[in-house]
C-alpha cells in the first residue's frame, strides 16, 4: 500500500524532505516489521539507496536542488523533479494561471510515472504552502490536475501563515487556495505557522527557532501520525506495509461534504533534554489529548478550566486517536469518541502499537475534523473581505487573469458555506 507524496514550493518541499528524513530514521530504529512496512510504504529502491515515493515541483531551483543534494541515506529521483528559473512572485494566480497552465502535462507526465511504480496506491499527499505563489498557486492546480487524472484520495499537508505577515498579499493567496481545495481535495491538515514556532520555543526550549527547527517540528508530528502501525503479532515477522492511519483519515476525517478542515493534536513534545525524564501514562497523556481536543488550545497552555458541558467547547464532527509506546492497549480513550457528533458517517477511530515513536517512549496523536479553524477562517475572509472592497493589491491577480469578481462569486461565498457548516455543530 504505497504512498505518494507531492512537494510543491520552497515550503512543500522542505517540509516533505524533512518528513522523509524523520520516516527513514524511523525505519532505521525500528524491529523489522515496522522497518520494512516504512520503507516498502515511502520509498522505492534503487539498487543502491532507498529513494522516496515523491515528486518535487518549484519554480525555481535552490531548494529543489538542496533536496537532491542532501547527504543522506535515502535519496529523491531525479526524474521525479520539475523545476524552472522563474518563481511565481508570491502571487496565487502567477502560479495557477501561468506556471499550472504552462507546465501541467509535464507534471502531470512525472505524477504518473511515479505512481507506475506503486504497488497499490493507498492515496496521495500533498505539501504546500497557504501563502506563497508557487506552493499555493501550483500546489491548487495539483490539486486539481490528480483530481481529474486520477481516482486516488489526496489530502493536502498545507501551512498556514503567520499572523504577523511574511508576504503582502498572503490574505488573498491564503483564500483563493482554500476555496479551491475545498474541492478539488479529500481534506486540508493545517499546520499553524504561529504554533510551530511557539512550540519550538515553549516545549522544545528554541529561544530563535529557525526553518530547520520548524519543519523538524512538523515533521515529528506528522510521522507520528503517518507512521504504518504495526500490530502485536506482526511484530516478531517482516509485514510488507503494515496499517497505515492516512486510511481512516479519508475514510473517518474526510467522508463529511463541507467539511474539509483537519487538525492535528500531538503529545508529548518536549526537547531531546527532557525527554529521558519523561515518565507519562497513558492516563496522563490522554486527558492532555482530551483536554486540548475540548478546548482548541496546546500544550504548555491547555486551558483546563472547560468541560464537556461548555457552549464554548469545541465541536468535534470526528477523529481519530493514534498510540505508539508499550501498554497502549491498556489506554481508555473513552472521553474522545464522547465528543464527536453522532450522526457522522465513521465518528471515531482509533489505532495502537507497542512500538515507540521515535525518542519517546509513550506518545498519542489525535487527527480531527473539529471547528478548530474556525476563528482563524473567519479572521481571514474579513481581513480580505475588507482588502477586496477597498481595492487593494487586487491589479496583482487582475493581470494574470484572477478579476475580482471571482473573489467576490467564488472565493468568499465558497468559505462562508464552510464556515457556516462548521458554526452549524
Amino acid at each position: 500500500m504505497s504512498i505518494l507524496t507531492l512537494q510543491v514550493g520552497q515550503c512543500g518541499n522542505q517540509t516533505g524532505s524533512a518528513f522523509f528524513n524523520e520516516l527513514y530514521e524511523e525505519a532505521l530504529r525500528s524491529p523489522p516489521a515496522l522497518s520494512s512496512a516504512i520503507l516498502n510504504t515511502y520509498f522505492n529502491f534503487n539498487g543502491q539507496k532507498h529513494s522516496a515515493k515523491a515528486v518535487l515541483v518549484d519554480m525555481e531551483p535552490k531548494v529543489v536542488n538542496a533536496c537532491l543534494s542532501q547527504n543522506k541515506e535515502w535519496t529523491y529521483d531525479p526524474s521525479a523533479v520539475f523545476c524552472k528559473q522563474e518563481g511565481s512572485g508570491n502571487n496565487w494566480a502567477f502560479g495557477y494561471n501561468v506556471h499550472g497552465a504552462k507546465c501541467k502535462d509535464k507534471i502531470l507526465n512525472k505524477i504518473r510515472k511515479q505512481l507506475e511504480m506503486c504497488d497499490v496506491l493507498q492515496g496521495m499527499l500533498l505539501y504546500m504552502s497557504l501563502a506563497g505563489g508557487t506552493g499555493s498557486g501550483v500546489g491548487t492546480c495539483i490539486a486539481e490536475m490528480v483530481q481529474e487524472e486520477f481516482d486516488a484520495n489526496l489530502l493536502s499537508i498545507a501551512v498556514w501563515p503567520y499572523s504577523f505577515g511574511e508576504v503582502i498579499l498572503q490574505n488573498y493567496n491564503t483564500a483563493l487556495t482554500l476555496s479551491h481545495l475545498v474541492e478539488a481535495a479529500d481534506g486540508i491538515l493545517l499546520l499553524e505557522n504561529n504554533w510551530l514556532y511557539q512550540t519550538a520555543i515553549s516545549c522544545l526550549n528554541v529561544p530563535k527557532p529557525d526553518f530547520t527547527h520548524i519543519n523538524k517540528l512538523s515533521a515529528s508530528v506528522l510521522t507520528s501520525a503517518f507512521t504504518p502501525i504495526i500490530r502485536p503479532r506482526q511484530v516478531a515477522s517482516y509485514s510488507q506495509f503494515g496499517e497505515n492511519p492516512l486510511r481512516a483519515v479519508y475514510r473517518n476525517l474526510c467522508s463529511n461534504t463541507g467539511f474539509p478542515f483537519l487538525d492535528i493534536i500531538t503529545t508529548p513534545l518536549q526537547s531531546d533534554q527532557s525527554i529521558e525524564f519523561s515518565n507519562d501514562t497513558w492516563s496522563t497523556l490522554a486527558k492532555r489529548c482530551s483536554q486540548m481536543l475540548l478546548t482548541n488550545t496546546s500544550e504548555p497552555s491547555i486551558n483546563w478550566n472547560m468541560n464537556i458541558t461548555s457552549p464554548k467547547r469545541n465541536k468535534v464532527l470526528s477523529s481519530i486517536s493514534i498510540l505508539r509506546g508499550r501498554e497502549s492497549s491498556t489506554a481508555d480513550l473513552s472521553s474522545i469518541p464522547a465528543m464527536s457528533e453522532s450522526w457522522t458517517n465513521f465518528p471515531y477511530a482509533d489505532y495502537r502499537t507497542d512500538i515507540r515513536c521515535g525518542s519517546y517512549e509513550k506518545r498519542m496523536t489525535v487527527i480531527n475534523n473539529s471547528q478548530a479553524i474556525l476563528e482563524e477562517l473567519d479572521a481571514l475572509i474579513d481581513k480580505t473581505f475588507r482588502m477586496s472592497q477597498s481595492g487593494a493589491y487586487l491589479h496583482h491577480y487582475n493581470k494574470f487573469g484572477i478579476e475580482t469578481s471571482h473573489f467576490f462569486e467564488y472565493t468568499f461565498p465558497c468559505l462562508e458555506q464552510v464556515i457556516a457548516n462548521y458554526a452549524s455543530l
